[in-house]
């Protein structure tokens, strides 16, 4: 169950946007790097599609010691599209940002991207996503080009390589110009939307 929105009486900035299932193994990290933000105002919505471990427990924890937690459990599994579409529906953030249970954030990352955005007037911001193997070492995505990774506006037209990243993660987003807009599908349904919403901010 949601807490009442009524009793959150300041609006964040951010919205956070955490679905999770069964990730009791990673959710307090993922959760903690979020709450380590200062910076900016922000909600951490976290949207627990009927785990059968303690997942709902530790969010309920956290959320006891910080208020800008919000679990929303669902009373059955209805996949990740669907836990963040209920999201959605009550964020109250100016922008969104999506995080998953095994994800974690790094300091600063939510400030530098807001300030990106203000800075550049931009109505979407794409940060560096960094993938570890067991070394933790930067593993470079393929199509991780130095023209795509330069600080600055980005048109989807001149620079179509910024496609390969159609997945939601570690990118801020307006949630006036992603009004409308949901999730479809149990399986890669981030990558429509997230092309969807990159197409609308230009």
């Amino acid at each position: 169950m949601a807490r009442d929105p009524a009793s959150r009486s300041t609006p964040p900035l951010v919205t956070v946007i955490i679905p999770c299932w069964n990730a009791q193994g990673g959710i307090e990290r993922a959760l903690s790097s979020v709450l380590d933000e200062q910076l900016v105002p922000l909600e951490c919505i976290v949207v627990d599609d009927a785990s059968t471990d303690a997942t709902a427990s530790i969010i309920k924890r956290i959320a006891a010691r910080d208020r800008r937690v919000v679990l929303v459990e669902l009373p059955a599994n209805e996949g990740v599209s669907n836990a963040r579409n209920r999201a959605l529906e009550l964020a109250r953030g100016e922008w969104l940002m999506f995080v998953d249970a095994d994800d974690r954030v790094v300091p600063g990352a939510i400030a530098t991207l807001v300030e990106t955005a203000r800075r550049t007037d931009a109505l979407a911001v794409i940060g560096q996503r960094v993938w570890v193997d067991g070394s933790h070492r930067w593993i470079p995505p393929r199509n991780d080009t130095p023209d795509i990774r330069e600080p600055g506006r980005k048109s989807l037209a001149r620079n179509p390589g910024l496609l390969y990243y159609a997945s939601m993660h570690g990118k801020l987003f307006s949630r006036a110009s992603t009004h409308g807009l949901r999730f479809r599908g149990r399986v890669l349904g981030d990558q429509p939307w997230t092309i969807r919403a990159l197409l609308r901010a230009g």
